[in-house]
């Protein structure tokens, strides 16, 4: 077994003994409430469940009228009788009335309790040991009365103390439900009991106790929660404002209309601080519309870790590049994450915290382990290509100096070339002192910079105020196009930012005209035996040149040639701006420039008519061409060819006509 096999069992064999331990499972708990959160923060409760909280508004609004909380009981019984008015499913207290209260207003509840029919008390089902204070409490018989809202048979052992609602409550309930619920060992609530057993009966929890047991009896008892981001919630004052205002005759502008409760599930607990939190309700809402969590196999976690430890293993040892052995792994982590969050919204938990740990175990190791077989060749290769590498390619080099030592041979790539200048910028400088001119461009340079590096961008060098950057290599890119274009797109959108500080700084505004071609190029290390860069040349860089120069002809800030149009993956809408030969070239090609600062829909509708116009001008067709031309904004692209099509309407082109438009200057 190599070293690869011995560090990936060594991890594998330390990551199951911290997950089987438990030692695991604060991070597993805060990766699951993570996912909660990602995923569920936008998700939507069924709108047959409803929840009205007594809440801090509620509190202070009712504190004048009936004191602090706990209201009389009277309160809970107005609003019985006004969500009966809707004809609710069930409305179900999440509320324990246990001990008495006044007794006229205890008898109030239970006969609105009686008289709605629907209405679900809770009580208390826990475990407790003996003490000299709860002895007399321990293994009582439940009452007849509350026998008779079991759902099915239960286990002698488990809970030994109950808590009822008051006997009146108790004959007046439609059902019964436990509230009992406990915490993980960092207090947040993750799991809900589906039932809970007392000496051989089985009572619903709360959140099941409005569903027939049919929904529920042949699930696992303990599940884990799906909470929602988003519940028909009501605050308990709008209700009580509302009954408040049928009671004074008063039907229109109900604050809160109760047909609107109609057929729902409506939970009533309290939210407010220093209240219990109201936990049913997500419960109810999973088991009515089936959303139900689902924790995958130990079976799948084992083979999970096995699986993450090997191939970090594998890409951290076998990779050349130091920059895929770093980022090997953080993918191989994004890759998992993004699998568990997508399991996630179809309902399936993995395990998130193991096979992470595998994975960073494994490139810990595995690092370790190159730094001191590795490090001293590398260290050797650094100072045998300094010499012949600028600083700002030497750090990719000798990471995958594999691929670069024959590098001053050259090799032929098909490269993305970017092309970037200021527009004015000589007459420009000419007017500032040299000190300012070098401030205002390293401002400058340095957000374009960024620019191209957030897309894996290589710059080549700065040619006075001109960036000239490529994509493609050293780090080889399929959408090397693409991320071109993304960078070009980028610095426009950064040129606002560059402007603004340049106005704050008491410099001009300026504007920039960029151009890409992507095409075969020479790639290598060029130049004298005292200094070598690493550097791209070829025709396709002097075309890539000659583009960012018709940027101003044709008012466009981007100008990309076909080549790289037909490279792009993914579709960005552009104007044709013309078939042209630039200078130096006798085959003409196809130029676009990508639609800024526009709509995706507004740029499609631009790119369709400009692409209209184009066509009609090929074709001759001078009346056409213009008319659709015209409709395009104003601008240098639309004049320059309303102007041509008229040119020609007066002196048709020579017989043979191809549409070229012959370039005769840089």
């Amino acid at each position: 077994m190599g070293p690869g096999g011995l560090i990936a069992v060594a991890v594998i064999a330390l990551t199951l003994g911290l997950y089987y331990s438990g030692m695991l499972m604060t991070l597993e708990n805060i990766s699951y409430d993570w996912r909660m959160k990602t995923v569920r923060s936008e998700v939507a409760a069924p709108d047959d469940v409803a929840v009205i909280l007594i809440d801090e508004a509620s509190l202070r609004a009712m504190d004048p009228l009936v004191g602090r909380w706990p209201w009389p009981r009277s309160v809970q019984a107005d609003v019985i009788d006004f969500l009966a008015l809707g004809n609710p499913r069930a409305i179900v207290f999440d509320i324990l009335f246990s001990e008495a209260d006044a007794a006229a207003d205890d008898q109030r509840l239970a006969q609105a309790s009686a008289d709605a029919g629907n209405v679900i008390h809770a009580m208390q089902l826990y475990r407790d040991s003996e003490d000299e204070v709860n002895r007399s409490m321990l293994d009582r018989p439940l009452p007849a009365a509350a026998i008779a809202y079991a759902v099915g048979q239960g286990s002698d052992s488990g809970n030994n103390v109950f808590s009822l609602p008051l006997p009146g409550l108790l004959q007046a309930s439609a059902a019964l439900g436990v509230v009992t619920t406990d915490p993980d060992k960092d207090g947040v609530y993750r799991h809900s009991h589906l039932w809970h057993d007392y000496q051989g009966h089985r009572f619903a929890s709360l959140g099941a106790a409005p569903l027939p047991p049919a929904k529920y009896e042949n699930l696992a008892a303990d599940l884990q929660v799906n909470y929602y981001g988003q519940i028909d919630t009501y605050s308990m004052s709008g209700v009580l404002a509302s009954a408040q205002q049928l009671l004074n005759g008063e039907v229109d502008n109900l604050m809160v209309d109760p047909f609107e409760f109609q057929d729902k599930i409506v939970f009533i607990g309290a939210s407010a601080v220093g209240l219990e939190d109201l936990k049913a309700t997500p419960l109810a809402a999973n088991l009515l519309s089936g959303d139900l969590l689902e924790a995958a196999p130990q079976s799948v976690t084992l083979a999970s870790v096995m699986v993450a430890a090997l191939l970090v293993c594998l890409l951290v040892l076998y990779f050349n590049s130091i920059w895929l052995k770093g980022l090997a792994p953080l993918v191989c982590a994004l890759l998992y994450v993004g699998l568990a969050l997508s399991a996630f919204k179809q309902n399936l938990v993995l395990a998130m915290a193991p096979p992470l740990l595998a994975m960073v175990l494994a490139a810990v190791l595995c690092s370790t382990y190159l730094l001191f077989t590795e490090g001293r060749d590398k260290r050797r290769v650094r100072t045998m290509l300094g010499q012949y590498v600028s600083p700002a390619v030497l750090g990719t080099v000798v990471d995958t100096y594999e691929d670069h030592l024959n590098a001053e041979v050259g090799s032929e790539e098909e490269l993305s070339i970017l092309f970037s200048d200021i527009r004015g910028f000589t007459s420009l400088s000419e007017a500032m002192p040299p000190d300012k001119v070098v401030e205002m461009l390293n401002h400058y340079f340095s957000a374009m910079t960024e620019a191209v590096f957030e897309r894996r961008g290589t710059i080549d060098k700065f040619i006075g105020d001109a960036i000239m950057a490529f994509w493609g290599a050293p780090l080889r890119e399929a959408q090397h196009a693409e991320l071109a274009l993304q960078a070009a797109m980028e610095m426009h959108a950064r040129l606002k930012q560059v402007n603004e500080w340049l106005q704050a700084h008491d410099y001009p505004a300026i504007q920039i005209g960029i151009g890409i071609h992507t095409g075969p190029v020479i790639l290598g290390n060029i130049g004298s035996v005292q200094k070598l860069d690493y550097t791209i040349i070829g025709d396709n860089v002097n075309l890539a040149s000659r583009l960012e120069g018709l940027t101003k002809q044709y008012g466009a800030t981007i100008v990309i040639s076909e080549m790289t149009h037909r490279k792009l993956q993914q579709p960005v809408p552009c104007y044709v701006l013309d078939l042209v030969r630039v200078k130096g070239k006798q085959v003409p090609i196809r130029i676009y420039a990508p639609i800024l600062d526009l709509e995706q829909s507004d740029a499609e509708r631009q790119a369709g008519l400009c692409q209209r116009a184009f066509d009609a001008y090929l074709q001759q067709d001078w009346p056409t061409a213009i008319e659709l031309y015209q409709q395009l904004p104003e601008g240098v692209l639309r004049s320059t060819f309303v102007e041509r099509c008229r040119s020609y309407q007066r002196q048709p082109p020579r017989q043979g006509w191809d549409g070229v438009f012959t370039m005769t200057s840089k």
